[in-house]
């Protein structure tokens, strides 16, 4: 096929890069909209692709497994990508769908494993026998 490890490399930039700031938004940012997330990175993928493609027939005249593979054009699909769907994210959860999350919420659902004793026996739990 003319496949690289190189090639598949930078193409996951283009095919997955339009997740990266919609979940980071997710994780960071208390008016961050779930809806807006999926909405954002589905865009991205859609553009990444166009600009992928209209990257290579722009600058080789033809659309091929090399000319896809050029640097340039990985690197637009891959900023396509990242940056389409950032935007996208922050219009829709700024203008349309704004939410409002607690962060202080997760400490209360989050429980640690080390502090889960649940399966364990009398014997398994005593602090003695641990050390």
């Amino acid at each position: 096929i003319g496949l690289n490890l190189g090639w598949v490399y930078l193409f996951m930039g283009v095919v997955i890069g339009s997740a990266v700031i919609p979940l980071w938004n997710m994780m960071t940012w208390d008016k961050a909209s779930g809806k807006g997330a999926v909405i954002a990175a589905w865009s991205g993928l859609a553009l990444a692709l166009t600009g992928w493609l209209v990257g290579a027939r722009i600058q080789s005249g033809s659309v091929s497994i090399a000319n896809l593979g050029t640097n340039e054009v990985m690197l637009s699909g891959n900023l396509i990508a990242i940056f389409s769907s950032g935007i996208i994210h922050y219009i829709y959860s700024k203008f349309i769908d704004p939410q409002d999350f607690d962060f202080t919420t997760l400490d209360a659902n989050i429980h640690l494993v080390e502090q889960d004793l649940s399966g364990l026996g009398v014997e398994q739990q005593d602090k003695d026998e641990l050390r």
